[in-house]
């Protein structure tokens, strides 16, 4: 094998091992943002059943009031109130969901800087710098 082979096969080597390893790099944050979406969805779905299991509690205690009440009035307003409990939480509960969806979507597509470079994408400055030298051992 030439100089020139062995320098070639070991120029190869090193270009594979940054590809794997930003390959690997890149996995391991798709896979963590993967794992923090599935949390915030399970955080957001125990949020929604609680507040089901609030409007059936609430639900549950206007009929009891209701079979209870001897007056038309009074159950008249006992569905007024319930109504408008329920029309109270339903605003409420869908803006905390669409905050909670935002929030989540903030945390999980937030863009990490890269730990071995200044900047996540290099400039086209950055990339001829990094790419004369190369050229200049090529021409050899």
């Amino acid at each position: 094998m030439t100089q020139y082979q062995k320098e070639d096969a070991r120029n190869a080597t090193e270009a594979a091992s940054v590809v794997g390893a930003a390959v690997l790099q890149e996995a391991e944050s798709w896979t963590r943002a993967q794992c923090e979406l599935v949390s915030g969805f399970g955080k957001i779905w125990t949020r929604l059943l609680h507040w089901q299991r609030e409007a059936i509690d609430a639900s549950a205690r206007s009929f009891t009031e209701i079979s209870e009440a001897r007056d038309l009035g009074n159950i008249l307003q006992i569905q007024q109130q319930w109504f408008e409990g329920a029309v109270r939480r339903t605003t409420s509960n869908w803006s905390e969901l669409a905050k909670d969806a935002a929030t989540l979507t903030w945390r999980v597509t937030r863009v990490e800087p890269k730990a071995d470079s200044q900047s996540p994408t290099p400039t086209r400055a950055q990339e001829t710098k990094n790419e004369a030298p190369v050229q200049r051992e090529a021409a050899k």
